[in-house]
């Protein structure tokens, strides 16, 4: 299947992801783990994204390799923040200890390589900041922190997107604050 994937047009390639990807949502039995993993490294950026919202239920830990790799080489911003927020499952999973500390930290320490070298409020960063939040630490909290007190109401929505992930109580105040916000994407 690999040879006749190749020789796919890139338009038929893309649907063919998409609509695979929406047949696995509506059916659980449904699985196509194996050509989304291939379409990671399709040259297409609609179709790599479309990959990895199909692997949104896969959660072996071998993706989380393939991810990384996204996270820190492809070319889009998309793609790249597309994977860090694939990533953040991986975080959470090593905070309930699901996967090996050494599988966690390499999540960690990827999506934080992304967080501290993506420009400040860009798409990559943002994603990094929810990502990083499933887990307790100190900068984590620093960066949510700087986020919400920005004046970018793009990084305070992932400030607050971040803070409930974190379940982290001291954020409970902010958030509460942010309910009479003047956007409704805010309030929300």
């Amino acid at each position: 299947w690999v040879a006749v994937w190749q020789n796919l047009p890139d338009e038929r390639r893309f649907e063919l992801v998409e609509r695979m990807r929406d047949l696995a949502e509506d059916d659980i039995q449904t699985n196509f783990a194996a050509l989304f993993r291939h379409a990671l490294r399709d040259t297409m950026e609609r179709v790599r994204l479309a990959a990895i919202e199909g692997l949104s239920e896969d959660d072996r830990p071998d993706l989380i390799d393939l991810l990384t790799t996204l996270l820190h080489t492809d070319p889009s911003i998309t793609v790249r923040a597309a994977a860090a927020q694939s990533l953040g499952r991986f975080v959470l999973a090593a905070e309930m200890d699901q996967i090996s500390a050494q599988r966690g930290k390499q999540t960690f320490e990827a999506l934080i390589r992304a967080l501290r070298h993506a420009p400040e409020g860009s798409l990559l960063h943002r994603r990094a900041l929810e990502a990083l939040a499933f887990t307790t630490n100190a900068e984590v909290d620093f960066h949510i922190r700087m986020a919400y007190y920005s004046d970018d109401d793009r990084l305070l929505l992932s400030a607050l997107t971040a803070m409930g992930h974190s379940q982290n109580p001291d954020y409970r105040p902010l958030a509460r604050a942010e309910l009479h916000h003047i956007s409704p994407a805010v309030r929300r």
